[in-house]
């Protein structure tokens, strides 16, 4: 565990090296987080007060410790700020396959990609994507690939769709009952009104709020530079 994904990566300089953290223990960290990390999911909902669609999300997490290791991040091409994002510090986002490609995907110099295209750009990966107008989530495992879209509302957590026939005794239990608090939290109503602070308020309910939740989010994805409407860091506990 001595360098990074590919030779073009390992030849930038060490991002971390003020740290005096040495590159290898910083390899072994993020290779042990990926192995365990878990996040309760979110989505995207259609907010009046932004008049498009909000994505939102949080992050559990049985690790204490990393709670004091969160940071808000940029990325930036040419001096201008393309993305924010909420993550930890010392993870170096550069581990194949999904995190550099959607690292190139920021930093391209082109036009952003369609949902449509998004879709078809990921191998095994369980992903959501949200522009002004919809929400995209993709489920891919080795043999199958399913795609859910929605120009209203969608959630996810931490299972796929076809795990919500399964005995409710198996593992997914929990998870599917954080999505289906959210989806009985979105109004049925069409004239009741969905904004940042309805959003906020979803976050903020147990079980989606829990004493192993880190932090929770909502972004605006036609905000320049991906604005971060609201970001909370959550107590031990």
């Amino acid at each position: 565990m001595t360098g990074i994904y590919d030779d073009t990566l390992n030849s930038t300089p060490y991002p971390y090296s003020s740290t005096g953290v040495p590159l290898n223990l910083v390899v072994a960290y993020n290779t042990f987080l990926d192995l365990i990390r878990g996040c309760i999911g979110g989505g995207g909902v259609k907010a009046n007060d932004v008049g498009g669609i909000v994505h939102f999300r949080g992050l559990d997490w049985d690790m204490d410790p990393l709670r004091d290791l969160i940071i808000r991040v940029e990325y930036t091409r040419d001096w201008r700020v393309v993305a924010r994002g909420v993550t930890y510090t010392l993870l170096l986002g550069r581990t194949p396959p999904i995190a550099s490609r959607l690292r190139q995907i920021l930093l391209s110099s082109g036009p952003p990609p369609t949902l449509d295209q998004l879709a078809n750009k990921f191998t095994t990966s369980y992903l959501t994507f949200c522009t002004p107008k919809a929400v995209l989530v993709i489920e891919k495992d080795l043999q199958t690939a399913t795609i859910h879209t929605s120009d209203k509302f969608l959630a996810f957590t931490n299972h796929e769709a076809s795990m919500e026939s399964w005995d409710p005794e198996r593992l997914v239990n929990d998870s599917i009952q954080r999505k289906e608090c959210v989806a009985n939290l979105f109004p049925k109503q069409r004239a009741v009104r969905v904004t940042v602070d309805t959003v906020r308020g979803w976050l903020r309910t147990y079980p989606l709020r829990n004493e192993m939740t880190h932090f929770s989010c909502i972004m605006d994805p036609s905000a320049e530079g991906g604005g971060l409407l609201w970001v909370e860091a959550c107590e031990e506990g």
